[in-house]
């Protein structure tokens, strides 16, 4: 993306400015249009056979106002670098702050460099202010930028032409999250990389309370492949991944993906990625016998258990003399979660009877927790 940060004395033709490049020139008005000239204000986008360096003859920009409508903008530069938080809006508050640029794939700016084009959206039609020195009046606060930061799960998508692009999804603790403050600028005209979940967020959020599958679709464009999908699963309450395409798997298969990896997607018509997220709920702090429920009972009740590491499980049942009448869970390797396990007595007595939690670890050797609780079978 690039833009123009000077008065030009040699003329505004895309030819004439970039004889070099094997595009045309992309402006953005609510859709891309093809733009002959290039004009002061705008980005454009413009592809070139190789990195390279363009010189410029005319009077530098130190000052612009740049009109913008509801929705997604692309503008461009002056001759000097800008911080976001000094742009000043007209009227205030019309924007988030979040600009967008390109560099092989979406990133978010910190500042509006000269001769670089960015993408800002709107929620009104106005101006933006861009000036060399810092002005009196509306200047816009500098939002906190809207990076995921390292405590969500990531799937980072390259291809062969070292262009890359880093998704994130997972649980959100924050109660203000809205996946509208993630969403990421159109998609590049045709013949430039770009990777996005479907909904054009960078960001998914997964109901981690309950345990639950959600999926997501992931959409890939690029002209060289392979693809190297390269995911980071840090959150204990993500049990499973499986991956697929867009075609049920008759493109990629099925994978199982584990907590770290790679895998290289050589087909290029795998284009569109189905990723199914499996939850276990909220993991525990602590080990937990919880009261049955109900009690008294008649014939049936549930016994819940909560298991915060990975541990050998075994629930017993005992009658008022101490006798083991029953065991629901014998030696049963658990991963982290809460569990419930239903328990009929219709073959017993009516009676008080006591039922016992126990937690090894792994070896089954060493004993993690121990805990007794009462119940009450009433015929």
């Amino acid at each position: 993306m690039i833009s123009i940060p000077l008065s030009l004395t040699t003329g505004t033709a895309r030819t004439a400015i970039f004889p070099r490049a094997v595009s045309r020139a992309f402006a953005y008005s609510y859709r891309y249009y093809n733009a002959d000239t290039l004009k002061v204000g705008q980005g454009y986008w413009l592809k070139f056979p190789a990195s390279q360096s363009v010189g410029l003859e005319g009077v530098a920009i130190t000052r612009d106002t740049i009109s913008v409508v509801t929705g997604w903008n692309m503008i461009g530069s002056i001759a000097t670098p800008v911080a976001v938080g000094n742009i000043t809006q007209i009227p205030s508050g019309i924007t988030k702050g979040t600009y967008f640029s390109y560099n092989r794939g979406y990133a978010i700016a910190d500042s509006i460099r000269p001769s670089q084009g960015y993408w800002i959206k709107a929620s009104a039609n106005g101006q933006l202010v861009l000036s060399s020195s810092l002005t009196s009046g509306q200047t816009a606060k500098l939002h906190a930028q809207q990076q995921p930061g390292e405590s969500l799960n990531s799937l980072t998508i390259s291809d062969n032409d070292f262009n890359q692009q880093s998704l994130y999804f997972g649980r959100i603790d924050d109660s203000t999250f809205s996946s509208s403050s993630f969403e990421l600028p159109p998609q590049p005209p045709p013949g430039i990389f770009d990777a996005r979940f479907e909904s054009q967020h960078y960001v998914e959020k997964v109901d981690c309370q309950n345990s639950a599958t959600a999926t997501f679709v992931v959409l890939v464009r690029s002209q060289n492949y392979p693809v190297t999908l390269r995911w980071n699963v840090i959150q204990p309450e993500i049990q499973s991944i499986v991956l697929t395409d867009g075609q049920g798997g008759k493109l990629l298969g099925v994978r199982t993906l584990g907590p770290k990896g790679t895998l290289r997607v050589e087909n290029p018509k795998v284009d569109k990625l189905v990723i199914a997220v499996k939850t276990l709920g909220v993991v525990p702090t602590e080990f937990a016998l919880r009261q049955n429920y109900p009690n008294p009972f008649n014939p049936s009740t549930t016994i819940r258990f909560d298991v915060p590491t990975q541990a050998v499980i075994s629930l017993t049942v005992y009658n008022i003399i101490g006798q083991a009448v029953a065991v629901p869970v014998r030696d049963k390797q658990y991963q982290p979660g809460s569990y419930s396990v239903m328990w009929s007595a219709q073959d017993h007595g009516s009676g008080v009877y006591f039922y016992q939690l126990v937690a090894k670890d792994i070896s089954g050797r060493s004993s993690l927790f121990r805990m007794v609780k009462k119940l009450v079978f009433v015929k």
